[in-house]
């Protein structure tokens, strides 16, 4: 099996998708989207599938109008919990959907920094990402980079991210 798709899964234990994953050798894809992805089985995923090309991991947009609040280093650290553990574990990504995730720029940078292959990332619907010039020249590299407007978000069903072009393509406010 080289693909797990799993959305809108309720009751869903996540040991039981770490273990069917360890059972796969060949997996290359997984998406576990509209639910909670903990920080351990995304670290579990990358020791037993360390070349793992592709994850989706998005949330619904429940929330259109898009906030910016200023927390201490404790909730940035905990809101940025996925994408440190992709950014640790997870270091041949090529492509990463993370839409809707609770995460800020700190988050972005390390899956940048962590995951070098990366062609093509969608951070789209992320509240707490600050997209600006910074951004910009981190995310630079990437062949394919969808990241949140400013106020309200876009709708991206599915991943429609094509990048056989060579072409860079940057989708932004």
């Amino acid at each position: 099996m080289k693909s797990i798709q799993l959305t809108n899964c309720l009751f869903l234990w996540t040991h039981k998708l770490g273990r069917f994953a360890s059972k796969c050798p060949l997996l290359e894809e997984i998406e576990f989207s509209y639910q909670k992805m903990l920080p351990e089985l995304i670290r579990h995923i990358g020791s037993v599938h360390p070349n793992l090309k592709c994850l989706r991991i998005s949330l619904p947009s429940i929330y259109e109008g898009g906030v910016h609040r200023e927390y201490d280093d404790s909730w940035e650290d905990m809101k940025n919990e996925e994408a440190f553990a992709i950014a640790e574990s997870l270091h041949e990504l090529r492509f990463l959907q993370m839409a809707g995730r609770c995460m800020s720029n700190k988050g972005v940078y390390a899956i940048i920094k962590g995951c070098p292959h990366l062609e093509c990332l969608d951070i789209t619907k992320c509240c707490d990402v600050d997209v600006d010039d910074k951004l910009r020249s981190h995310c630079a590299k990437i062949k394919c980079v969808l990241l949140p407007k400013p106020m309200g978000w876009s709708s991206l069903p599915g991943f429609a991210c094509q990048i056989e072009d060579k072409a860079k393509t940057m989708i932004s406010p």
